[in-house]
């Protein structure tokens, strides 16, 4: 697979709730960070602690959201994906993220997302 590819199939294991696929994308040494502070937020290490302590507080908090309107620029080893998060108690036009992706080997790295974290605690907020 290109590193687009992996990408792809990572968005899509994601959205459809597929952690086998998910976490099969994923280095062991994976890095994964969360900016802000969210009950989603820090740097979690490995596809597992994504899952039980990143992935887990977003279906607890965020279950109502979904990324959509995805575009992609591929430069080397990293793909940057933007995405607008749409759903729950966000504005119409939805909240715009920026990841930064780095493969190796077919596997991702590193995953890093760039967001406002006031409208998600706007949400956490009400509840």
């Amino acid at each position: 697979m290109t590193n687009l590819e992996v990408v792809k199939a990572m968005y899509e294991a994601f959205e459809n709730g597929d952690m086998k696929a998910w976490e099969d994308l994923h280095s062991p040494n994976l890095v994964f960070t969360i900016s802000g502070d969210l009950p989603i937020s820090g740097t979690f290490n490995g596809p597992d602690d994504v899952i039980e302590n990143c992935f887990s507080a977003w279906a607890e908090h965020f279950s109502e959201l979904t990324f959509t309107g995805l575009t992609f620029w591929e430069s080397g080893d990293t793909v940057f994906v933007e995405s607008k998060v749409v759903g729950g108690d966000f504005p119409a036009e939805g909240v715009l993220e920026i990841h930064k992706i780095v493969i190796e080997g077919e596997k991702i790295v590193s995953f890093q997302d760039y967001f406002d974290s006031a409208p998600y605690l706007a949400i956490l907020n009400k509840n």
